[in-house]
């Protein structure tokens, strides 16, 4: 439990989609100020945008890339044993 917290909060009934029957959005502290109104207004303009996923980073480019160098790399040091296996052969 937390004690001498104090937070505005801004709930929303009847939220979009059928799944949740109410949102709840905390307030930033520095937004403290900011009137009723509009904070009521960003929240429905939030909850009329619907839940998507989060922005990709292009970690998976990164992966991908180490994945095919290292198989190529593998794939060079495959050919070079074999070449020195014949020659030595």
């Amino acid at each position: 439990m937390i004690k001498g917290v104090n937070l505005q909060v801004v709930e929303v009934n009847n939220p979009a989609g059928e799944y949740f029957e109410r949102i709840l959005y905390i307030v930033k502290p520095e937004f403290s100020d900011v009137s009723r109104s509009k904070l009521l207004r960003e929240a429905e303009n939030l909850n009329k945008g619907g839940l998507s996923a989060p922005p990709r980073t292009g970690r998976r480019k990164g992966k991908l890339l180490r994945w095919v160098l290292g198989g190529a790399l593998f794939l060079a040091a495959a050919c070079a044993a074999a070449g020195i296996f014949l020659i030595v052969r």
